[in-house]
């Protein structure tokens, strides 16, 4: 009985494991591939997506961050970002990518799912705000506010 319980649990990790990444294998090796000829091409993202509330026991709380997707100017699918490790994260992911012009589709706490362009600099970190912490910039005409095309605010930039 021990044997079998063995087996089935490393059958279900093998499982797990090659289910764990959803990203089309060319997107996903087109940008590996980038940051490994040419590590110096990468920038960084950090985004603050909503987060979403886990108990754990009693009265153990944890807030991860949504995940989101990043698409490149054509709306074409990049990479999926799970933005956090485990239901016990509550900093999002920073994650490297190829420098260059993406969209964006992550939830915000102003307007729920929001898709927009970003631009990734080489060497840099770009850090977005998408959740309501009190930290927002006051003025509102801030060059750092992200909004939609209607003008309606989603975000901004730290």
């Amino acid at each position: 009985m021990k044997k079998i319980t063995q087996c089935v649990s490393l059958l279900m990790v093998s499982f797990l494991v090659s289910c764990a990444s959803n990203q089309p294998e060319s997107a996903a090796k087109q940008s590996t591939e980038e940051l490994r000829t040419n590590p110096r091409s990468a920038g960084y993202l950090r985004v603050y997506s909503t987060t979403q509330t886990r108990i754990l026991g009693w009265a153990t709380y944890y807030y991860p961050h949504t995940g989101y997707t990043i698409m490149d100017p054509n709306g074409t699918f990049v990479k999926y970002v799970p933005n956090h490790v485990g239901t016990m994260d509550n900093a999002p992911s920073i994650v490297p990518i190829p420098a260059g012009h993406y969209l964006l589709r992550a939830e915000s706490d102003w307007y729920g799912r929001a898709t927009f362009p970003i631009e990734v600099k080489q060497g840099k970190k770009l850090v977005i705000h998408l959740e309501r912490d009190g930290n927002q910039p006051k003025n509102n005409d801030d060059p750092r506010i992200i909004r939609l095309q209607d003008g309606r605010m989603i975000g901004w930039y730290e």
